[in-house]
């Protein structure tokens, strides 16, 4: 099965209750967030998160959440993969609740 980039981009997050978001796709396929938290340091605090949808017609729920504080020992960070069917939707978002603001690189893989 190929695997490719479907959407990437920087985040120039703003610190703050709110999350960013990265991308919304639909289509069907297996999703899976890939973002460089390199820049983290110190007192930074992000959370990444994918919502999707159950089926084409229902709300869009929280499909994946994760939290990292402080320097990334580890800094490229995947998401679980997500699949969707067709005429469904998957949305990535970034928020960054401490520290300094930063820029944050991000792709969408697909399968």
């Amino acid at each position: 099965m190929a695997i490719q980039s479907i959407a990437n981009g920087i985040l120039s997050a703003v610190v703050g209750p709110d999350a960013q978001t990265m991308t919304t796709q639909t289509g069907a396929g297996v999703y899976v967030l890939k973002v460089d938290l390199s820049e983290m340091i110190a007192g930074d605090v992000v959370t990444l998160s994918i919502k999707a949808k159950c089926r084409a017609e229902s709300s869009l729920q929280l499909a994946y959440s994760a939290d990292f504080a402080g320097q990334q020992t580890e800094p490229l960070k995947y998401s679980v993969p997500v699949p969707i069917e067709e005429g469904s939707t998957i949305v990535c978002t970034l928020q960054q609740s401490a520290g300094s603001a930063r820029n944050y690189h991000w792709n969408l893989l697909v399968m």
